[in-house]
């Protein structure tokens, strides 16, 4: 018995020890003989894929998923393997092959990746990436510090290790953590190494460590060119290549992320005032050693609507494509893939189909936002038709599923990123830029802003007089006006003033002459379908407060504060951009975008016009209306969470509501009929917001382009 026992504590100290070896060590025996084992490679500016002995040329017709979803952070990986086999589904019907994740995802991901494509004859390939620190990139470190440098060194063995199914990941704040035991190597194309660097991170470096003049590996060594920056990612791509060839003796390719701000091209007007056109990462100076069997290529994220020298350099601006367009987008495209020797593909191209706006594109007005789902889907397909039109070997759309958690420059400071995962912000476009959405409801959302008011059929009118009435009701995107009137809305106008903050507000609107009830923050106007907009009491002017400076030149407004209960209602802008030096002493005019002014259309998914970016809907007798969370100041809607006083704070400071004030007035040729205003009751969902998924018009247009080069291919 004492031996039996003892033989059975020494297999399980066995079984503990190998597994331990196994899934949370990279240490290995250097067995494997003769040459790796490779199914993908280049050759020239082709990417080839093995199909038993043959070898065929591959377009890149991809997707890049994102590791959000409603009520989480990106690092919390809370998608499931249920949304994952669904999604990869759709994924390859809309004629995509590959898909990219930008670091390590939860297990699910692995699970279902390997379940989907283990009996599947034309399996969905991965691109994986290895992600960087924030806080690395963006501090005082360089790229050599232990922070940045150590931690990729590592990291490529972690990945790789999480492909082979062959890692243990304790608890880290870095990614995902667990066990990874699905070998999902066969349908791994390659790594893309790093994210879009920092400028400034790429000349504080090459300043530094202006003594790094050359890289020498086993795998990958540097040209006499390289800059200290180029050869840390040399070390990094030479270290991920010995251990898979050591460990697995497998070989894939290996890239290194890049962007306009950081690309091997000279701008000679962009910005000469920033060291945006300064910084350079050319990986024509990282060569592979012909002991590589893979590859490498070049891969970039490209917009329309970004970097600035689209507009203002002539090579660009001036460019005329062959269907006689003006197409900065194609040209840039074309002297990449000129500039390279190795395949060169578009890792990020995107539209975003949200409400807000960042950027515009001067040539097409393919704009970063304000843009509807069939707009983003006709767009993308241009886009798509660009990359391959310039020679790259295919893209990567940004992305598959839209992201809560994002957050834009112009929109954060009024936004509470500690819990914007709770509800949908339409004013941020960075949330929008996915092919698949999530609608609020559980199944479908309460309101529809279209030709029937059949949602409001439960909904009691908050005010009503004279025959006229007004109705409320929101969701986790969305506040809804309902404005019904027996005599007919053809002729008239209206207007519903909203007090949202007990601090500040108008008795009176000056340019009209109306007058309020209680202290109005707002001011929603329906003047037929081109006529409408919402305004903002000045003193509750987001922008105004704290851009005016950027934006009018104009002294700080903490400095010379608008009246309380000042009349005069601005329009409601987004800050696009500052002043831009062009040359010496030349300086571009600011750029805003009146977001305050109301689309009229369809907003119903199930109607052949809808209009995904509509905000109002006229009908014989009732107008319906929805406005997103943010345009009215709200910070968190899902604790009713507003803007505080902002120049009681010197900035956006939260402020919790349980009620606004809400009024209904009507005009027509000869007098204004006041409804008065009532208190309207918000209660919050907290952290438990209802959804659900729905395919954008953007995915068919998707999926058409992506048949049309698949079928050529």
């Amino acid at each position: 018995m004492k031996k039996f026992l003892l033989i059975c504590l020494a297999a399980a100290a066995l079984f503990l020890a190998g597994n331990y070896i196994y899934y949370q060590t990279e240490w290995y025996l250097p067995l494997r003989q003769g040459e790796p084992e490779v199914f993908v490679k280049t050759e020239g500016k082709e990417i080839l894929l093995r199909s038993e002995d043959t070898w065929s040329s591959i377009d890149i017709r991809g997707v890049n998923v994102g590791s959000g979803m409603p009520s989480g952070f990106a690092t919390e990986y809370k998608i499931t393997y249920e949304m994952y086999m669904r999604w990869f589904k759709l994924i390859q019907e809309m004629e995509a092959n590959v898909i990219r994740v930008y670091t390590i995802q939860g297990e699910d991901f692995y699970h279902a990746l390997y379940d989907y494509n283990k009996d599947n004859p034309d399996p969905l390939y991965l691109i994986h990436g290895v992600w960087v620190d924030d806080y690395a990139m963006r501090s005082h470190l360089d790229a050599y510090s232990d922070e940045m440098r150590g931690e990729l060194l590592k990291d490529v063995r972690v990945v790789s290790d999480v492909i082979h199914g062959r890692k243990k990941i304790p608890y880290t704040e870095k990614y995902a953590y667990g066990t990874f035991k699905w070998d999902i190597s066969p349908y791994v194309l390659g790594y893309i190494i790093g994210v879009e660097w920092e400028s400034d991170l790429v000349l504080y470096t090459d300043d530094k460590k202006a003594e790094i003049t050359g890289y020498d590996g086993k795998y990958i060594c540097t040209s006499e060119d390289a800059t200290p920056f180029e050869c840390m990612l040399a070390e990094v791509g030479d270290e991920l290549l010995r251990y898979e060839t050591g460990k697995y003796n497998e070989q894939r390719l290996v890239a290194f992320s890049n962007w306009p701000e950081t690309d091997p091209l000279e701008h000679a007007t962009w910005k000469i005032h920033q060291t945006s056109n300064l910084a350079h990462l050319d990986v024509e100076h990282i060569i592979f050693k012909e002991n590589v069997l893979s590859g490498t290529f070049a891969s970039y994220h490209v917009y329309p609507y970004y970097p600035l020298f689209y507009e203002f350099e002539e090579r660009y601006s001036q460019y005329i494509d062959d269907e006689g367009r003006n197409n900065p987008y194609r040209r840039y495209l074309m002297d990449l893939n000129e500039h390279h020797s190795v395949p060169v593909v578009i890792a990020e191209f995107g539209i975003p189909s949200s409400r807000g706006l960042a950027r515009f594109d001067e040539a097409r007005g393919f704009n970063q936002g304000n843009t509807d789902e069939k707009q983003q889907g006709e767009e993308l397909q241009e886009l798509y038709k660009d990359i391959r039109k310039a020679g790259c070997v295919g893209g990567i759309v940004f992305e598959w599923q839209d992201e809560w958690f994002k957050r834009t420059w112009n929109t954060w400071p009024g936004v509470d990123l500690t819990r914007n995962v709770f509800w949908s912000d339409f004013q941020t476009n960075e949330q929008s830029f996915g092919l698949l959405t999530f609608d609020p409801g559980e199944e479908e959302s309460i309101c529809y802003v279209d030709d029937s008011v059949a949602d409001w059929e439960q909904v009691e009118p908050l005010l009503a007089a004279d025959g006229c009435s007004l109705s409320l009701q929101y969701d986790e995107k969305f506040v809804y006006f309902r404005i019904h009137d027996d005599a007919g809305v053809e002729g008239k106008k209206y207007y519903i003033p909203l007090d949202i903050t007990p601090n500040s507000g108008a008795l009176s609107e000056e340019e009209t002459g109306l007058l309020f009830q209680y202290p109005a923050d707002f001011l929603i106007t329906i003047d037929g379908k081109d006529n409408s907009a919402v305004t903002v009491q000045e003193y509750y002017d987001m922008v105004y407060a704290n851009f005016r400076r950027d934006i009018w030149n104009n002294e700080d407004a903490f400095l010379n504060q608008p009246e309380k209960d000042s009349s005069v209602f601005h329009t409601i802008y987004q800050y696009l951009r500052g002043p831009i030096e062009i040359a010496e002493g030349v300086k571009t005019e600011p750029q805003i975008f009146d977001t305050g002014k109301l689309n009229h259309g369809n907003a119903n998914p199930e109607s052949e016009d809808f209009y995904s970016i509509a905000d109002f809907y006229i009908q014989e007798k009732d107008i319906e209306i929805r406005l997103p969370w943010l345009l009215l100041n709200f910070s968190d809607p899902s604790e009713m969470k507003i803007h505080d006083d902002y120049y009681v704070h010197y900035g956006v400071e939260n402020l919790k509501i349980d009620e606004i004030h809400v009024g209904l007035q009507s005009a027509d040729e000869n007098e204004v009929h006041d409804a008065g205003m009532e208190t309207f009751a918000m209660k919050g969902w907290d952290e438990d917001p209802t959804w659900h998924e729905r395919l954008k018009k953007s995915y068919t247009y998707m999926q058409e382009i992506y048949r049309e080069y698949s079928e050529e291919g």
